[in-house]
């Protein structure tokens, strides 16, 4: 038996709050589970004049197959369209119809798109734009991270090639190729001309003397990559003296002189990675040809693999095309980095602000790419870090969904003249009586009252609450912990928490 009261608008509060579930898929095949559905997509920048073939395009996926160079193009699109064509990820400006104005390295305030930044603290977010380079992105459904990944909770656990302590790397800045003396000959150091100096980052062994790398014999086996940034035709840096044009210029020299204006003439450069033979010939490891554009620069990598060369030199050789002019230049930019291909079990995680990273920064600290905490995306960017993304089986994710539920907390006041009286049967005598309270219920109990329960001390006890619809339908049933007496005196509060 029961008794109602109405409840108002007042008596009900809803506060919403947040909840997290910590999830963790170890294996590759835990990820194609039914209820998981987490996928890993590898992107590729397949150049525009290859025609799209439905049925010959490179596709990708686990469960969900999409064509590769869709996959590349919706990151691209989502995530990185205000760095671009800035490789190195600074913004760039803009008119209404998308036209680049002028390049904006320090205000990084002229972005067009929403890339879905997930912090207002700017990072450098490179996205690789060479031919055949590519991204690595895996893809959690909603269905398990719900509104959105909790922030530095995310970690991404695979077998990688990425940098470790053993990783060799330097770099050219702002080198001048020149045609007229470095046409199929080895980038050189300060030794010669042009002048071309090397600088480690990483050098054990003394792996680099000037343009000239010494092959590794700490490795069975080992990665070179070569990634170059060649600048726009229409480009030009004050970087060569006035005699720039006489072989004998030395290093020195180069430093002191001043400066003038250099045209950009090359069209076409094939930058080659070579073996020295160490008689004027040379072993071809790995080529690729860059077009020069007018207004934009060009980034070209290169990479060769399962190398085992020791104690022999290893070169990087520019080609320029035979109809440029004979004093063609061009400026470029080089990092090269030498990785032991034996690789090894890596753990990535999430900074909070959106980047991804090695979990021990002490090995390699750039970032490797972004995560969309809302999306459930992960977008790899470091070419080292999506090799063999989604051909290992080791591998794990783990992280914390974020969903927001409701609480509605519903206030049943009783109020000291209210439910004094016990319809519990119980408390009936079988004698005939007809309980007047009921009387008009179709639920008519008839009996006698027990003497106590008509005595001005008798307080009924309250073990129940239900809340009900506008049709008495019974919704929510509220246990209270032990029975409750009502007051005669003042009035008592029950409050029923329904999380909806």
């Amino acid at each position: 038996m029961s008794a109602f009261k109405s409840l108002t608008s007042q008596d009900v509060i809803v506060t919403p709050f947040v909840v997290n579930k910590s999830f963790s898929f170890e294996g590759s095949a835990s990820y194609q589970e039914p209820e998981v559905g987490i996928e890993r997509y590898i992107g590729t920048n397949i150049p525009k004049s290859i025609p799209f073939n439905s049925g010959s395009d490179p596709v990708t996926g686990d469960v969900v197959i999409q064509y590769q160079r869709d996959v590349y193009g919706i990151a691209k699109q989502l995530y990185y369209t205000n760095e671009l064509p800035c490789t190195d990820g600074t913004y760039i400006v803009t008119d209404l119809n998308g036209n680049i104005v002028t390049s904006n390295l320090q205000t990084y305030l002229y972005s067009r798109f929403d890339n879905y930044l997930q912090s207002t603290l700017y990072n450098t977010r490179y996205f690789p734009t060479g031919a055949y380079e590519g991204v690595g992105v895996l893809s959690i459904p909603r269905k398990l991270f719900g509104e959105y990944i909790n922030p530095n909770t995310f970690a991404y656990v695979t077998y990688a090639y990425l940098p470790d302590p053993l990783i060799i790397s330097a770099s050219l800045t702002q080198s001048i190729l020149d045609k007229q003396y470095i046409d199929n000959l080895p980038i050189i150091n300060n030794n010669g001309f042009p002048p071309i100096q090397w600088t480690a980052h990483y050098n054990p062994g003394n792996w680099f003397n000037g343009g000239i790398i010494n092959a590794p014999i700490t490795f069975n086996t080992y990665t070179i990559t070569a990634t170059a940034s060649f600048a726009a035709q229409s480009g030009s840096l004050y970087v060569a003296p006035q005699d720039y044009d006489l072989p004998t210029t030395s290093y020195t020299d180069f430093e002191a002189g001043s400066p003038y204006v250099l045209e950009i003439t090359a069209s076409n450069v094939t930058l080659s990675l070579a073996i020295d033979n160490g008689n004027g010939t040379y072993t071809n490891l790995a080529t690729e040809n860059v077009t020069l554009l007018q207004d934009s620069s060009v980034v070209v990598y290169i990479s060769a693999s399962n190398l085992s060369y020791t104690n022999t030199n290893i070169v990087l050789i520019p080609t320029f095309d035979a109809n440029d002019p004979f004093d063609a230049s061009t400026i470029v930019d080089i990092d090269l980095n030498v990785v032991d291909d034996n690789g090894g079990i890596v753990t990535l995680v999430d900074d909070g602000e959106g980047y991804i990273y090695l979990e021990d920064k002490t090995t390699f600290s750039e970032s490797l790419g972004t995560i969309a905490y809302p999306h459930g995306l992960m977008v790899l960017t470091n070419q080292l870090a999506i090799v063999n993304f989604t051909g290992s089986n080791i591998t794990t994710c783990s992280f914390q969904s974020a969903r927001t539920i409701y609480e509605a907390q519903y206030k049943c006041t009783i109020r000291e003249n209210e439910f004094n009286y016990s319809l519990n049967p119980s408390l009936i005598s079988g004698s005939n009586f007809t309980n007047p309270l009921v009387s008009t219920c179709s639920l008519d109990i008839t009996g006698k009252a027990y003497d106590f329960v008509t005595g001005s001390f008798f307080a009924p006890y309250v073990t129940t609450v239900g809340l009900y619809n506008e049709m008495n339908e019974l919704l929510a049933v509220g246990k209270l912990s032990q029975p409750l007496p009502t007051s005669r005196t003042t009035d008592m509060s029950i409050l029923v928490n329904l999380d909806l």
